[in-house]
């Protein structure tokens, strides 16, 4: 919970009791890098003072490696990639879906029904490649702990539900949306705290808890160019921003992933979760779009 809450009490300057005891690793990292870097590089938080009792012992796991599983590129693509890797103990063992956040359209009866249309589809994932479902509903999404704010609070909300599950595993992959050529700290507090993953995720590994920022070395192309041969994103990739059930065609995100499909002369692939017809139709429409843009 500490994870979680250390944003929002940066934002509101408040500072931290915590009665329950706290990884030595873990406090050292956030009070002494992780709080005064963001802080230092934002408008208006500051460094919050945490007062926990300490406990150096360190809490056994059972080794699960996990990451989450949106439907999207950058979720297929870790997905893709440490699946019966030659790295034994990267190789997944569980998908993760986090009720913290992300369903945020100031609609609590929707942000359900679209947080259990995910689990649906995650749970087929699942099955289909023999792992392990994890869910998590966490009040770190509550609307009074900065809604609208997701983007700029994600890493550090989705990490908390990994630390509430310590016992489990030992490695999480969490999946990043931004490549490492584009990290940057400064005036995170307006846009997206995927900017500096790589930074975030030494801050939270301890104790036995290895977070990994996934997939930060390649460019959107790359990854879209692995999930294109992974033969389960052909049946259950989900990108859009528009539809809770299916991909809109329409969309920044569909728009996006469909010019690079085609690119990549993959598209017809991916003809059970796009309407790839509408797209050929509308194809001048489409690079028009995208030139217009500069997303190619």
């Amino acid at each position: 919970f500490l994870v979680g809450l250390i944003q929002p009490a940066m934002r509101l300057h408040c500072d931290i009791v915590c009665e329950a005891p706290i990884s030595v690793d873990l406090l050292y990292k956030l009070q002494t890098y992780y709080c005064p870097a963001v802080a230092n590089n934002s408008e208006d938080m500051q460094v919050p003072a945490i007062e926990a009792p300490m406990d150096a012992k360190p809490i056994a796991s059972a080794h699960a490696v996990g990451t989450g599983i949106s439907g999207g590129v950058d979720s297929f693509e870790v997905i893709a990639t440490h699946y019966h890797s030659r790295f034994a103990k990267y190789n997944l063992t569980h998908l993760c879906l986090f009720y913290a956040g992300a369903y945020d359209q100031d609609d609590d009866v929707l942000d359900r029904r679209e947080f259990q249309n995910d689990v649906k589809r995650a749970v087929e994932i699942c099955e289909e490649l023999g792992l392990s479902f994890v869910k998590v509903v966490s009040n770190c999404a509550d609307p009074e702990l900065f809604r609208g704010y997701h983007l700029q609070l994600n890493s550090m909300r989705n990490i908390s539900c990994v630390m509430a599950l310590r016992k489990l595993f030992g490695v999480y992959l969490l999946a990043s949306s931004v490549d490492i050529t584009k990290f940057d700290v400064k005036m995170h507090d307006r846009y997206d705290s995927a900017g500096y993953d790589a930074f975030t995720v030494g801050c939270v590994s301890s104790d036995g808890l290895l977070v990994l920022s996934a997939g930060s070395t390649k460019t959107r192309y790359e990854k879209t160019k692995t999930v294109a041969e992974f033969s389960p994103a052909h049946k259950f990739l989900h990108v859009c921003l528009s539809e809770v059930g299916g991909n809109c065609n329409q969309c920044t995100k569909c728009i996006r992933t469909l010019t690079t499909l085609d690119a990549l002369g993959r598209i017809d692939l991916f003809a059970k979760v796009f309407d790839v017809e509408y797209y050929r139709r509308h194809r001048l429409m489409y690079l028009r779009w995208l030139y217009e843009q500069e997303l190619l």
